[in-house]
Formats: structure tokens, C-alpha cells, sequence
């Protein structure tokens, strides 16, 4: 290297130097970065980046710091000219920055302020110090009075070790086993335990709301007192209930019933009043009377037809029906049948013994029966015939309405019908007559039946109460 690539003043080996002190600086003018293979310097030396280098900025300065375990030159950028490169100044909380011989950069906090600094290796640490009133630390101290302006302050389970004052009700704060305790004076008694805090109105009697209804308190017992006839709010040891009162106001969308029986209706007895109707009994009708609904036997002419049974049935020889109730005066079926055997008969035929067996004697029943105007009659019969014959191929069925007329009592048993039906031939037949059981004995059970084969189809069967 030429005696221009030095600056300052020139000597080959700097330690060794032993003459005068002023003007001497270990500086070396480099046209490039310091290399780590640029080791056959001296510790201390510094090289100063020249005009037009290949590589950094004319100006930059480099300190040799140490050499490395595998002799590789360890090299520090510096800068003295404040050009923003390089190490300038670190500032820190009116602290001091230092760098020691392990290479570490050290921040030093000012005291007094809640923070330390401290460095190692390529890490820095900054500690928060515990925060007093004179101590700010992450909390900001406004005279003896500690203010959070933002966020969110957490208390961790042990923070806590002393007494917390509250500036109302004058009362203190202790910590038990991760609970936070907060004690009233005067009139409020608090406590804490595990994770909950407990807070008593043992000597609180009133409490005024906003809407002027009061809350009251007996014992361990909260009332809230709503609006009558609306809500009910009531507590007892650490339950609160909220409810309506029972009953609810009809102004209110209730009833004002608690209580009802079987049968009963609901009627406006009133201006914004409901009451009950008891069921009435049985046969009764449903009318008016002063206004308002009421119970009453049935009017003269008045006819009650109450459906009692329906049977559909595919494939079997008759169908029976059991269930004749004496609560009605005579019995209504309805059907529609089709048969399996072409040219078959309908019949009717009644029992004693609910349907245990059906009478079947040659002089059980007498009948007679209109056939389109062709008269049919029979004086002693072992059934009772309503239609003469019912075809069995396409859409060919039977249909009719007859009458079990006063079945109950000691006497004839009639049977009426109304009816028609496609022939074998295909053609239409009405078929009217009747005939009747004759035995002075009551009826409980009937059967329709094919005289041969069996039937399908649907059968409807109604009551008929006894005329007022």
C-alpha cells in the first residue's frame, strides 16, 4: 500500500509507536469494504472508505474489533459524520447506551421511570419495573392516582396481597385463594370464595326504580315488584325467578283463569273479561241466552246424527257392528260395496247377544222390497233382503242408507232402506223396502252380508238421538 493510503500520521506498527501522542490515528483508507479475510491488521484499526470505491460509500468507517476463533477479521461500521449509516447515537428513557467487549449493546434506563434495559449477544431486554407514584412503569401515574387510558388492565390471580379502597360505601377489597372479596360497610356485606364474588343486601329494604316500582328484600329473598298483573320477579338464597303472574290479566293477553275442568269453554263474559262455561250434559246443545253462550236440552225437531263407526274391508262374508250405544234412538249406515259373485244378494240380518251369533231361523225376519216397480216380498225369511241382485264385473257395485229404527226395546226391530245397485246385466236397480226382526226382544248388534261370496268396500255408520 502507498504512503497516500494512509491518513494521518503514517506508522507500520501502531502498538509499537513511542513518540509523540498528538495527530495519531490508526486510520487506513480502503477502496472497498473491510473483508473478514482483511486480517493482517492490528486490533484497533480503522479503515476510512476512500473516493469511488467498488463496494460501500466514500466516508463509511470500519473499526477492526476482534478476530474470531477461525482467524476471520471482525469488522464494526462506524460512522463520525452523521449521515445516518453506520452506529450513530442510541437513546433511550433519559438513559445511556453502551457497547462492552462481548459485543453486547447495552440500554440503560434512567431510574425512577419503570424501566431497565439490559443487552446479550444480539438480543436487547427491556424490563417494566414495578410501578409506584413516583415510578410510572406501564402504568401512568397522575399524582397518588393510577390511570389506564387505554386498553385493557389485567390483574393476575396473585396480584393482589393487600387491601384494595373503594371511594364508595368507604369499604375494602381482600384477596382468598384467587378471589378477589370486596366488603361493604353500613347497609351491604360482601364476600368472596373461589371465583366468586358475593355481594349481600343484608340491611337494604327499599330500592326505587326508575318507573317508581319499589324492590323489596326479606331475608335472603329479592321481590321486584313490575307492573301488576304482568311480571312476577322473585328470589330466594341464589336463585332468581322471573315470571308471569299467575294468572295473567286477559289486557294483558292471559286468560285470568288458573284452573279448569273438563268441558270447559272459554267465553267474554264482559268487557275485557273471560269466565268458563262447564261442559254441559249429555244431549244438550250449545246456545244463547242473555247475550252469552249457555248449555239447553235440544228444541222440538231438532235432529243430532253423531258418527260412531267407519269400517273398510276387502274379501270378508259381512260386516258387523256392535257398538249400537243406547244412547241413541236408531242407527243410520252408509255404504258402498262391490261383490264376487255375480247375481249375489245384500242382506241384514241382527243379533241379541252383541254379536256372539246372528239370527238366522227360517221365521226370524219378515221383508218386502221394490225392484224398479217389480214388488219382491217375503212372510218369513232367515234374513232381512235389501237389494234383489249386485253384478260383479267392471265398475258394478251396490250403495244405499238404511234405518235400525228403536232397537232397544222389547219389540220389533225395523230396518228401512233406500238403495240401488247394477244389475247382472249391467243396468241400474233402486231397491226399497224393509222388513223386521220378529221377536219382542232388544237388538245390540247387525250384520250386512252377500247371501254367497264376499264383499268389499267402505260402510259408515251414524246414532241418532231419541227426538225432545
Amino acid at each position: 500500500m502507498s504512503q497516500n493510503d494512509l491518513i494521518g500520521t503514517p506508522y507500520e506498527k501502531p502498538t509499537r509507536y513511542v513518540g509523540p501522542q498528538s495527530d495519531l490515528v490508526p486510520v487506513r483508507g480502503f477502496p472497498r469494504i473491510p473483508l473478514t479475510t482483511d486480517k493482517k491488521y492490528p486490533l484497533a484499526q480503522f479503515a476510512l472508505i476512500t473516493k469511488n470505491p467498488s463496494t460501500g460509500t466514500q466516508g463509511d468507517l470500519y473499526y477492526l474489533k476482534r478476530f474470531e476463533s477461525n482467524g476471520d477479521a471482525t469488522w464494526v461500521k462506524l460512522n463520525a459524520a452523521g449521515s445516518g449509516n453506520g452506529l450513530q447515537t442510541l437513546t433511550t428513557d433519559s438513559g445511556t447506551a453502551t457497547i462492552d467487549v462481548s459485543d453486547n449493546i447495552n440500554l440503560l434506563g434512567a431510574s425512577a421511570q419503570g424501566v431497565s434495559t439490559s443487552a446479550s449477544g444480539a438480543d436487547a431486554t427491556i424490563t417494566v419495573a414495578d410501578a409506584t407514584t413516583s415510578s410510572k412503569g406501564v402504568i401512568q401515574a397522575d399524582g397518588n392516582d393510577f390511570v389506564v387510558s387505554s386498553g385493557t388492565l389485567s390483574l393476575a390471580n396473585d396480584f393482589l396481597d393487600g387491601d384494595i379502597t373503594f371511594n364508595a360505601d368507604s369499604g375494602s377489597a381482600t384477596t382468598a385463594t384467587n378471589a378477589l372479596t370486596v366488603s361493604g360497610s353500613g347497609s351491604i356485606s360482601t364476600s368472596g370464595s373461589g371465583s366468586t364474588l358475593t355481594i349481600a343486601g343484608s340491611g337494604v329494604t327499599t330500592i326505587n326504580t326508575s318507573t317508581g316500582g319499589p324492590v323489596t328484600v326479606s331475608g335472603n329473598a329479592i321481590t321486584i315488584n313490575g307492573t301488576a298483573n304482568e311480571i312476577d320477579v322473585t328470589g330466594s338464597g341464589s336463585t332468581i325467578t322471573i315470571g308471569l303472574v299467575d294468572p295473567l290479566t286477559e289486557t294483558k293477553g292471559g286468560t285470568g283463569q288458573s284452573t279448569y275442568s273438563t268441558g270447559d269453554i272459554l267465553y267474554a263474559s264482559g268487557a275485557n273479561t273471560l269466565s268458563k262455561l262447564a261442559a254441559g250434559s249429555n244431549g244438550e246443545v250449545l246456545t244463547l241466552a242473555a247475550g252469552v253462550p249457555s248449555w239447553a236440552v235440544a228444541g222440538a225437531g231438532t235432529i243430532v246424527l253423531d258418527p260412531i263407526e267407519t269400517q273398510t274391508v276387502s274379501g270378508v262374508s259381512s260386516i258387523n257392528f256392535t257398538t249400537l250405544s243406547t244412547d241413541y234412538y236408531a242407527f243410520m249406515l252408509m255404504f258402498r260395496i262391490t261383490v264376487d259373485n255375480d247375481g249375489a244378494e245384500i242382506h241384514i240380518r241382527t243379533s241379541t247377544n252383541g254379536g256372539s251369533s246372528y239370527d238366522s231361523g227360517s221365521s226370524d225376519y219378515t221383508w218386502a222390497i221394490t225392484e224398479n216397480g217389480t214388488g219382491r216380498v217375503s212372510a218369513t225369511s232367515a234374513e232381512i233382503k235389501i237389494i234383489q241382485e249386485v253384478g260383479n264385473t267392471g265398475d258394478e257395485f251396490a250403495t244405499g242408507v238404511l234405518w235400525l229404527i228403536d232397537p232397544h226395546t222389547a219389540n220389533d226391530t225395523a230396518v228401512v232402506a233406500t238403495c240401488g245397485a247394477n244389475s247382472t246385466s249391467g243396468s241400474w236397480r233402486d231397491n226399497n223396502g224393509g222388513g223386521c226382526r220378529l221377536q219382542s226382544t232388544a237388538v245390540d248388534a247387525f250384520q250386512i252380508k252377500a247371501d254367497s261370496g264376499n264383499i268389499d268396500g267402505t260402510v259408515q255408520l251414524y246414532g241418532l238421538k231419541a227426538p225432545t
